[in-house]
């Protein structure tokens, strides 16, 4: 099995992110090539990790109006 060939369409991704703004564009941008299901839980960010995260295609945000902590955002 090759990772680089594959399609992973019944594969939910969850990414937990707290001020993420200077990676969280690219980070979605490289998984959304494998998978189709990205939902970022934006947990509180004060910077523009929201912003950035709307302008790629294939990702649900949910947003934390307060910092919760990495497991919070994982349960939620």
């Amino acid at each position: 099995m090759n990772l680089l060939k594959e399609n992973y369409n019944d594969t939910l991704v969850i990414i937990p992110a707290y001020n993420e703004e200077n990676n969280i564009e690219k980070v979605i941008n490289d998984l959304s090539i494998y998978f189709q299901n990205i939902v970022l839980i934006d947990d509180g960010s004060i910077d523009n990790t929201n912003k950035f995260a709307l302008s790629t295609k294939n990702c649900k945000i949910i947003k934390h109006s307060i910092n919760c902590g990495q497991g919070c955002a994982i349960r939620t």
